[in-house]
């Protein structure tokens, strides 16, 4: 059984304006959560949150914590997805597990329900709650003018090749 490599420079495109989640009369567009397939992924054909929040670009960055370099088939993966920006207040999140064609890969499972949730149209895609903006701006100060929201993937039962997290 072969490991294979997580493309990390790909999640680059995940939620690329992430940050700007965090102006209070963007947030509110989608507050308690985005419609699916709007993460800059491959199966998203590269939409983005820059359809509802604008194209302009800020500042802040999004680390994804815990994501292997080499995944072993069938472990679970705690994963924390970290947004920061000195220039915002708060923010929201949408996160897949994709192959290098779009196709959905391992299974994405909720480990905070009060501030993350399955997308309501399509459970490949994990993102925030209304609870969990409100709790991003709370402790954004705290955290480094950052919010983490945590979430873990299990990897496919078999060596399926790379996986990109978006």
């Amino acid at each position: 059984m072969s490991n294979q490599s997580i493309d990390r420079p790909a999640y680059r495109y995940f939620l690329l304006a992430l940050a700007l989640c965090g102006l209070p009369a963007e947030v509110l567009a989608f507050r308690s959560g985005p419609p699916a397939s709007v993460n800059g992924s491959t199966s998203s054909s590269g939409t983005s949150c820059t359809i509802c929040h604008g194209a302009a670009v800020g500042t802040g960055s999004v680390t994804i914590l815990g994501a292997p370099a080499l995944y072993q088939p069938s472990t679970v993966y705690h994963l924390i997805v970290r947004i920061q920006d000195n220039a915002r207040v708060g923010a929201g999140f949408q996160i897949s597990a994709e192959g290098p064609t779009g196709t959905h890969q391992g299974t994405l499972a909720i480990t905070d329900a009060a501030n993350t949730q399955l997308n309501t149209t399509n459970n490949r895609f994990v993102n925030h709650r209304s609870a969990g903006v409100t709790a991003s701006v709370a402790g954004w100060a705290g955290l480094g003018n950052a919010a983490e929201y945590v979430v873990d993937w299990l990897a496919p039962a078999t060596d399926v090749g790379p996986v990109t997290f978006w």
